[in-house]
Protein backbone atom coordinates (compact mmCIF):
# COMPACT_ATOMS: atom_id res chain seq x y z
CA UNK A 1 0.00 0.00 0.00
CA UNK A 2 1.96 3.54 -0.85
CA UNK A 3 1.53 5.87 1.68
CA UNK A 4 0.48 9.18 0.99
CA UNK A 5 2.93 12.20 0.63
CA UNK A 6 1.78 16.04 2.37
CA UNK A 7 2.96 18.94 0.59
CA UNK A 8 3.71 21.18 3.59
CA UNK A 9 3.90 25.01 2.35
CA UNK A 10 5.03 27.75 3.87
CA UNK A 11 6.94 29.44 6.71
CA UNK A 12 9.46 26.92 8.35
CA UNK A 13 7.35 27.50 12.10
CA UNK A 14 4.54 26.44 9.99
CA UNK A 15 5.86 23.66 8.41
CA UNK A 16 7.39 22.43 11.69
CA UNK A 17 3.63 22.39 13.08
CA UNK A 18 1.97 21.34 10.61
CA UNK A 19 4.41 18.06 10.37
CA UNK A 20 3.89 17.93 13.86
CA UNK A 21 0.10 17.61 13.63
CA UNK A 22 0.40 15.44 11.11
CA UNK A 23 2.21 12.66 12.99
CA UNK A 24 0.24 13.09 16.14
CA UNK A 25 -2.98 12.23 13.76
CA UNK A 26 -1.48 9.42 12.70
CA UNK A 27 -0.25 8.14 16.01
CA UNK A 28 3.40 9.10 15.05
CA UNK A 29 5.88 10.87 17.22
CA UNK A 30 9.57 11.22 17.94
CA UNK A 31 8.42 12.98 20.84
CA UNK A 32 5.46 11.84 22.63
CA UNK A 33 6.00 10.37 25.92
CA UNK A 34 4.69 6.44 27.10
CA UNK A 35 3.64 5.31 30.50
CA UNK A 36 5.25 2.22 31.86
CA UNK A 37 3.61 0.35 34.77
CA UNK A 38 5.21 -2.28 36.48
CA UNK A 39 2.73 -3.76 37.18
CA UNK A 40 2.16 -4.66 33.53
CA UNK A 41 6.00 -4.19 32.70
CA UNK A 42 6.86 -7.13 35.00
CA UNK A 43 3.71 -9.38 34.42
CA UNK A 44 5.28 -10.64 30.72
CA UNK A 45 8.40 -12.91 30.82
CA UNK A 46 11.25 -10.37 28.92
CA UNK A 47 13.03 -11.71 25.86
CA UNK A 48 16.57 -12.10 26.47
CA UNK A 49 19.56 -10.27 25.39
CA UNK A 50 20.29 -11.77 21.98
CA UNK A 51 16.24 -11.57 20.74
CA UNK A 52 16.38 -7.64 21.87
CA UNK A 53 19.43 -6.95 19.94
CA UNK A 54 17.91 -8.89 16.99
CA UNK A 55 14.54 -6.52 17.10
CA UNK A 56 16.95 -3.63 17.21
CA UNK A 57 18.75 -4.63 14.49
CA UNK A 58 15.20 -5.34 12.77
CA UNK A 59 13.66 -2.02 13.29
CA UNK A 60 16.58 -0.19 12.36
CA UNK A 61 17.00 -1.95 8.92
CA UNK A 62 12.64 -2.14 8.48
CA UNK A 63 11.35 0.17 10.81
CA UNK A 64 8.59 -0.25 13.15
CA UNK A 65 6.53 -3.56 11.91
CA UNK A 66 4.16 -3.18 14.53
CA UNK A 67 2.74 0.04 16.50
CA UNK A 68 3.18 0.33 20.33
CA UNK A 69 -0.48 -0.95 22.02
CA UNK A 70 -1.72 1.97 24.70
CA UNK A 71 -4.13 2.01 27.35
CA UNK A 72 -5.43 5.38 27.85
CA UNK A 73 -6.35 5.95 31.41
CA UNK A 74 -6.72 8.68 33.89
CA UNK A 75 -5.10 10.86 31.55
CA UNK A 76 -1.85 8.30 31.00
CA UNK A 77 -0.83 6.72 27.37
CA UNK A 78 -0.05 3.02 29.42
CA UNK A 79 1.94 0.85 27.50
CA UNK A 80 0.33 -2.74 27.05
CA UNK A 81 2.21 -4.32 24.37
CA UNK A 82 5.72 -2.88 22.97
CA UNK A 83 7.84 -2.18 26.55
CA UNK A 84 11.31 -3.10 24.29
CA UNK A 85 10.37 -1.44 20.98
CA UNK A 86 9.39 1.55 22.48
CA UNK A 87 12.61 1.72 24.29
CA UNK A 88 14.86 1.07 21.43
CA UNK A 89 12.79 3.65 19.72
CA UNK A 90 13.45 6.30 22.24
CA UNK A 91 17.14 5.32 22.66
CA UNK A 92 17.58 5.62 18.49
CA UNK A 93 15.10 8.57 18.44
CA UNK A 94 12.70 7.22 15.74
CA UNK A 95 9.27 7.90 15.17
CA UNK A 96 6.82 5.95 17.63
CA UNK A 97 3.29 4.85 15.76
CA UNK A 98 0.76 3.98 18.45
CA UNK A 99 -2.26 1.98 18.82
CA UNK A 100 -4.71 2.36 21.28
CA UNK A 101 -6.86 0.08 22.70
CA UNK A 102 -9.53 0.10 25.45
CA UNK A 103 -10.28 -1.95 28.03
CA UNK A 104 -12.58 -1.93 31.27
CA UNK A 105 -10.26 -2.24 33.58
CA UNK A 106 -6.51 -2.97 34.39
CA UNK A 107 -7.65 -7.04 35.02
CA UNK A 108 -8.53 -6.86 31.41
CA UNK A 109 -5.40 -5.47 30.39
CA UNK A 110 -3.40 -8.44 31.82
CA UNK A 111 -5.78 -10.99 30.09
CA UNK A 112 -5.47 -9.54 26.86
CA UNK A 113 -1.63 -9.48 27.44
CA UNK A 114 -1.40 -12.75 28.48
CA UNK A 115 -3.50 -13.97 25.21
CA UNK A 116 -1.16 -11.96 23.58
CA UNK A 117 1.87 -13.57 24.34
CA UNK A 118 0.49 -17.22 23.77
CA UNK A 119 0.00 -15.85 20.11
CA UNK A 120 3.41 -15.40 19.44
CA UNK A 121 5.53 -18.08 17.78
CA UNK A 122 9.21 -17.59 19.56
CA UNK A 123 8.01 -18.91 23.26
CA UNK A 124 10.39 -20.64 25.09
CA UNK A 125 8.31 -23.78 26.21
CA UNK A 126 9.30 -22.87 29.78
CA UNK A 127 7.93 -19.35 29.05
CA UNK A 128 4.60 -20.94 27.58
CA UNK A 129 3.56 -23.17 30.37
CA UNK A 130 4.49 -20.35 33.05
CA UNK A 131 1.94 -17.90 30.70
CA UNK A 132 -0.91 -21.22 30.33
CA UNK A 133 -0.37 -21.43 34.17
CA UNK A 134 -0.84 -17.85 34.64
CA UNK A 135 -3.84 -17.58 32.62
CA UNK A 136 -5.29 -20.98 34.61
CA UNK A 137 -4.87 -19.20 37.70
CA UNK A 138 -6.06 -15.96 37.18
CA UNK A 139 -9.29 -17.79 36.00
CA UNK A 140 -10.02 -20.86 38.01
CA UNK A 141 -10.77 -18.47 41.08
CA UNK A 142 -12.72 -15.00 41.72
CA UNK A 143 -10.00 -12.96 42.09
CA UNK A 144 -8.48 -9.66 41.59
CA UNK A 145 -10.96 -7.62 39.64
CA UNK A 146 -13.87 -9.71 40.49
CA UNK A 147 -13.47 -8.78 44.60
CA UNK A 148 -13.21 -5.84 43.49
CA UNK A 149 -16.85 -5.26 41.24
CA UNK A 150 -19.48 -4.28 42.53
CA UNK A 151 -22.81 -7.17 42.35
CA UNK A 152 -24.42 -4.56 39.85
CA UNK A 153 -20.76 -4.44 37.60
CA UNK A 154 -20.63 -8.47 37.78
CA UNK A 155 -23.91 -8.77 36.32
CA UNK A 156 -21.83 -7.23 33.00
CA UNK A 157 -18.98 -9.49 33.03
CA UNK A 158 -20.12 -13.44 33.16
CA UNK A 159 -16.15 -14.37 33.27
CA UNK A 160 -16.95 -12.66 36.53
CA UNK A 161 -19.07 -15.34 38.23
CA UNK A 162 -17.75 -18.44 39.51
CA UNK A 163 -15.50 -20.56 37.17
CA UNK A 164 -14.67 -23.71 38.75
CA UNK A 165 -10.93 -25.03 38.33
CA UNK A 166 -12.12 -27.87 36.15
CA UNK A 167 -14.06 -25.68 33.77
CA UNK A 168 -11.31 -23.50 33.08
CA UNK A 169 -8.53 -26.07 32.81
CA UNK A 170 -10.59 -27.53 29.66
CA UNK A 171 -11.24 -24.76 27.67
CA UNK A 172 -7.80 -23.26 28.44
CA UNK A 173 -6.82 -26.76 27.25
CA UNK A 174 -9.20 -26.73 24.02
CA UNK A 175 -7.77 -22.61 22.92
CA UNK A 176 -3.76 -24.47 23.56
CA UNK A 177 -4.43 -28.33 22.19
CA UNK A 178 -3.82 -29.82 25.32
CA UNK A 179 -5.38 -31.90 27.81
CA UNK A 180 -6.98 -30.32 31.17
CA UNK A 181 -4.15 -31.67 33.54
CA UNK A 182 -1.53 -30.71 31.22
CA UNK A 183 -2.68 -27.47 32.47
CA UNK A 184 -3.48 -27.80 35.97
CA UNK A 185 0.51 -28.89 36.17
CA UNK A 186 1.33 -25.91 33.86
CA UNK A 187 -0.40 -23.42 36.76
CA UNK A 188 1.83 -25.76 39.45
CA UNK A 189 5.18 -24.53 37.48
CA UNK A 190 3.91 -20.90 37.29
CA UNK A 191 3.52 -20.79 41.48
CA UNK A 192 6.99 -22.38 41.34
CA UNK A 193 8.64 -20.61 39.46
CA UNK A 194 7.10 -17.45 41.08
CA UNK A 195 8.91 -18.28 43.79
CA UNK A 196 12.45 -17.62 42.72
CA UNK A 197 14.42 -14.50 42.56
CA UNK A 198 14.10 -12.92 39.17
CA UNK A 199 17.52 -14.08 38.06
CA UNK A 200 16.99 -17.30 38.17
CA UNK A 201 13.02 -16.94 36.64
CA UNK A 202 14.49 -15.38 33.53
CA UNK A 203 17.05 -18.15 33.17
CA UNK A 204 15.01 -20.93 33.99
CA UNK A 205 12.35 -19.54 31.81
CA UNK A 206 14.98 -19.31 29.03
CA UNK A 207 16.25 -22.67 29.27
CA UNK A 208 19.82 -21.92 30.91
CA UNK A 209 19.03 -23.31 33.79
CA UNK A 210 16.67 -26.40 34.94
CA UNK A 211 14.77 -27.37 38.04
CA UNK A 212 12.41 -30.70 37.59
CA UNK A 213 8.80 -30.42 37.89
CA UNK A 214 8.50 -32.31 40.84
CA UNK A 215 10.96 -30.15 42.29
CA UNK A 216 8.95 -26.88 41.73
CA UNK A 217 6.15 -28.99 42.45
CA UNK A 218 7.38 -29.38 46.11
CA UNK A 219 8.43 -25.89 46.32
CA UNK A 220 5.17 -24.43 45.45
CA UNK A 221 2.85 -27.34 47.65
CA UNK A 222 5.15 -25.23 50.62
CA UNK A 223 5.25 -21.52 48.98
CA UNK A 224 3.26 -20.52 52.76
CA UNK A 225 7.04 -21.95 54.13
CA UNK A 226 9.36 -19.98 51.92
CA UNK A 227 9.68 -16.69 53.16
CA UNK A 228 12.28 -14.79 50.40
CA UNK A 229 12.66 -15.51 46.85
CA UNK A 230 14.96 -18.63 45.94
CA UNK A 231 18.65 -17.33 44.80
CA UNK A 232 20.45 -20.53 43.37
CA UNK A 233 20.08 -24.40 42.38
CA UNK A 234 21.44 -25.52 45.64
CA UNK A 235 18.89 -23.37 48.00
CA UNK A 236 16.18 -25.31 45.93
CA UNK A 237 17.79 -28.60 46.54
CA UNK A 238 18.02 -27.69 50.03
CA UNK A 239 13.85 -26.76 50.61
CA UNK A 240 13.31 -29.60 48.61
CA UNK A 241 15.25 -31.87 50.54
CA UNK A 242 13.41 -30.38 53.53
CA UNK A 243 10.03 -31.31 52.82
CA UNK A 244 10.52 -34.91 51.35
CA UNK A 245 11.87 -38.14 52.92
CA UNK A 246 14.86 -40.28 51.22
CA UNK A 247 13.82 -38.21 48.39
CA UNK A 248 9.89 -39.05 48.64
CA UNK A 249 7.48 -36.19 49.15
CA UNK A 250 6.94 -36.18 52.94
CA UNK A 251 3.68 -38.42 53.46
CA UNK A 252 2.20 -41.27 55.96
CA UNK A 253 3.87 -44.51 55.54
CA UNK A 254 2.30 -47.36 53.09
CA UNK A 255 1.52 -49.64 55.77
CA UNK A 256 -0.19 -46.64 58.18
CA UNK A 257 -2.04 -45.36 54.63
CA UNK A 258 -3.53 -49.26 54.35
CA UNK A 259 -4.17 -49.32 57.70
CA UNK A 260 -6.54 -46.41 57.68
CA UNK A 261 -8.16 -47.96 54.74
CA UNK A 262 -9.28 -51.23 56.65
CA UNK A 263 -10.62 -49.17 59.38
CA UNK A 264 -12.53 -47.19 57.05
CA UNK A 265 -14.52 -50.18 55.44
CA UNK A 266 -15.29 -51.38 58.77
CA UNK A 267 -17.25 -48.33 59.67
CA UNK A 268 -18.64 -48.43 56.35
CA UNK A 269 -19.61 -52.16 57.28
CA UNK A 270 -21.00 -51.47 60.32
CA UNK A 271 -22.96 -48.71 59.41
CA UNK A 272 -24.70 -50.73 56.90
CA UNK A 273 -25.18 -53.13 58.81
CA UNK A 274 -26.65 -51.34 61.94
CA UNK A 275 -29.12 -49.52 59.44
CA UNK A 276 -30.62 -52.62 57.83
CA UNK A 277 -33.43 -52.62 60.52
CA UNK A 278 -33.92 -49.01 59.78
CA UNK A 279 -36.23 -49.18 56.79
CA UNK A 280 -36.21 -45.01 56.46
CA UNK A 281 -32.11 -44.52 56.47
CA UNK A 282 -30.43 -44.48 52.64
CA UNK A 283 -27.84 -46.13 52.49
CA UNK A 284 -26.94 -45.32 48.93
CA UNK A 285 -25.92 -41.70 50.31
CA UNK A 286 -23.34 -43.40 52.07
CA UNK A 287 -21.78 -44.08 49.03
CA UNK A 288 -22.63 -40.84 47.15
CA UNK A 289 -21.33 -38.91 49.96
CA UNK A 290 -17.94 -40.70 49.57
CA UNK A 291 -17.94 -40.93 45.91
CA UNK A 292 -18.36 -36.79 46.03
CA UNK A 293 -15.36 -36.75 48.94
CA UNK A 294 -13.10 -38.46 47.05
CA UNK A 295 -13.31 -36.72 43.91
CA UNK A 296 -12.74 -33.45 45.54
CA UNK A 297 -9.51 -35.00 47.13
CA UNK A 298 -8.60 -36.24 43.43
CA UNK A 299 -9.18 -32.47 42.29
CA UNK A 300 -6.65 -31.00 45.13
CA UNK A 301 -4.30 -33.43 44.45
CA UNK A 302 -3.70 -32.96 40.30
CA UNK A 303 -3.89 -29.35 41.32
Amino acid sequence: MARRTIDFKGSQQEIQKRKQTARVIAGIDTEITLDILPELDLLIPRPNQEEIELLEESILKEGLREPISVWKHEGKQIIVDGHNRYAILKRNNLPIEINIIHFEDIESVKDWMIDTQLGRRNLTDEKRAYLIGMKYEREKLPRGRKEKLDSEKRKNFPLLKENPANTSSKEIGKQNNLSDRTIRNHAVFYRGVNLLSKQMKDDLLEGNIKISKGNLKTIAQHASQIRTPIENLQEVKSIVDRFTISGKTNQPAVPEVHQLQEELLQKIKQVYQKSASMPDFDRNQILETLGSWVKLEQEKLSK
